[in-house]
């Protein structure tokens, strides 16, 4: 087997103790106190960012979860608000309905009221209608309840009559009659009358009745 010569073997040996020594500086610098330092705070930061980052996840999540059910409970809170609303407004209507309807009874239950019914015609037979007039007061009201909805454009129109000659004189509008509504009215003061009469006009009314469009009449 050949042998190197000395002075080649020489070199690779000094090559050989030099890389050895680099290594052994290179592996004290990577193992210094300051980057041993370095490296344990790098260690420690990173479960700490990740951690830090789920908690800010769970609270933006949390946050919103919660602003949506205060943004619920706010919307519920409302809804029953106006509905308190909705139903203090029906009892204000049904309050006022309920006075005026009281005040109308005791007006026709007056002594001296004179009740007068009011018969069908050949245009509606089947139509009625209630006066109900006191001569003291002068006050009259009318219950229409029985008569058929005014066509669009039409209105009815309360007459009371003098009999010889034959005098109309207008009692008044009947403008707010709707089928399936209470059609119980307060007209025009009536100081003297002998018949009363209900004719379809147009709308806002007639100076003289419609004789064509008689719907209902009565004597007293």
């Amino acid at each position: 087997m050949p042998t190197l010569p000395n002075k080649l073997r020489e070199d690779i040996l000094q090559i050989a103790d030099t890389s050895n020594k680099d290594k052994d500086t290179n592996s004290n610098i990577s193992e210094t106190p300051k980057q041993n330092t370095v490296r344990s705070i790098a260690s420690w930061w990173r479960p700490m960012a990740v951690a830090a980052s789920l908690l800010l996840f769970s609270s933006v999540l949390g946050n919103f979860y919660f602003f949506n059910k205060l943004k619920q409970s706010t919307q519920k809170v409302i809804a029953l608000q106006n509905e308190k609303s909705v139903l203090v407004e029906n009892s204000n209507i049904f309050k006022a309905n309920y006075d005026k309807t009281a005040q109308q009874l005791e007006s026709i239950r007056k002594p001296g009221t004179r009740i007068v019914e009011l018969e069908g015609q050949k245009i509606a037979p089947d139509s009625k209608a209630i006066v109900y007039w006191n001569p003291e007061k002068q006050t009259v009201f009318i219950d229409a309840n029985q008569m058929p909805t005014p066509p669009p454009g039409k209105v009815y129109q309360l007459w009371s009559l003098k009999l010889d000659p034959l005098t109309p004189k207008d009692a008044g509008l009947l403008s707010a009659y709707k089928v399936g509504e209470d059609n119980f009215f307060q007209v025009k003061n009536v100081e003297n009358a002998e018949a009363f009469a209900i004719t379809l006009e147009p709308e806002g009314g007639s100076i003289n009745p419609t004789l064509d469009h008689l719907y209902v009449i009565g004597n007293l």
